[in-house]
């Protein structure tokens, strides 16, 4: 029987989790008292191991905290880019033609954010403003008994719902209001 180190990084599923569990087994063994070795049968290999013991519960530390500090870091770049999407989504919600807007407030005055818009036959009926609202991905068209239905994207009916007093201001006085 062969040892493969690959397989054996795969049992646990990656480096980190691997560094965490000899990170934890280490301050185990360090920190615990005499009765707790006894218990286990620990003295011996504590005296015969414990300089490497203590080296690898330093490097897998080190390790996991860096790991852990990436993660923090990953996750606060993913806020502040979210925040930063959210903000360009609003002002181009904003930044849209009066016609445009009242489509969007239909929806918002519903409290839906699935509708037929009264319209019957598309063909015939479907604005520009509305074609331009599909074309920036905002609202979709789907079908129901061959009528024409429109869905808001769900980021787009989140922000609407949250922030409609900003995007429904005027140009002129939502620039004067910041």
């Amino acid at each position: 029987m062969n040892f493969n180190i690959t397989d054996f990084f795969k049992l646990f599923g990656s480096i980190y989790k691997i560094a965490f569990i000899l990170f934890l087994s280490g301050l185990f063994l360090i920190l615990s008292n005499d009765k707790v070795r006894e218990l286990f049968y620990l003295q011996e290999f504590i005296k015969q191991f414990g300089l490497y013991i203590g080296i690898i519960t330093l490097i897998s530390g080190v390790v996991t905290i860096l790991n852990i500090f990436s993660k923090v870091l990953t996750w606060l770049n993913n806020k502040r880019g979210l925040k930063q999407a959210t903000q360009d989504i609003i002002e181009s919600l904003s930044n849209l033609s009066l016609d445009e807007k009242r489509i969007l407030a239909h929806f918002l005055a519903n409290k839906t954010q699935t509708s037929n818009l009264g319209i019957e036959y598309e063909s015939f009926q479907q604005s520009k403003p509305l074609n331009t609202l599909m074309a920036k991905g905002y609202i979709k068209k789907s079908y129901v008994n061959m009528n024409p239905h429109f869905h808001i994207e769900t980021i787009i009916w989140d922000i609407l719902q949250k922030n409609w007093q900003e995007i429904f201001y005027e140009n002129e006085f939502h620039s004067r209001s910041r």
